[in-house]
């Protein structure tokens, strides 16, 4: 329909002007065309199998970073212990509770 619109106007003026049904037109064979692309790309045999690829790409990049921020935990866990650890023993060694003097009394007998 917009085929035949088109080359009418163009015999008669020799010009193509755009109108509705010539819009209309060229927007459903638009449509069409891209629902008869996404059809048939959706239906290639070989669709599967790159989605399985895709999918299997992704899978190993995901354990890759997993691998990569489990170690980047393991050495933030190790340090905090390590502070930790530090903290308890400047703890031990510099207040001893046992060592410590009573506080003389504020009223003399």
């Amino acid at each position: 329909m917009s085929l035949i619109d088109l080359t009418h106007q163009y015999d008669e003026a020799g010009t193509v002007y755009l109108t509705a049904s010539n819009a209309s037109g060229l927007i459903l064979v638009l449509l069409s065309l891209g629902t008869f692309f996404w059809i048939f790309t959706s239906a290639w045999p070989g669709a599967q199998e790159m989605k399985a690829a895709k999918k299997k790409e992704e899978s190993v990049t995901q354990a890759k970073t997993a691998s990569l921020e489990h170690a980047l935990s393991l050495l933030v866990m190790d340090f905090i212990k390590e502070r930790e650890q530090k903290r308890e023993r400047y703890a031990r060694e510099h207040y001893n509770p046992t060592a410590e003097k009573e506080s003389p009394s504020l009223h003399d007998n």
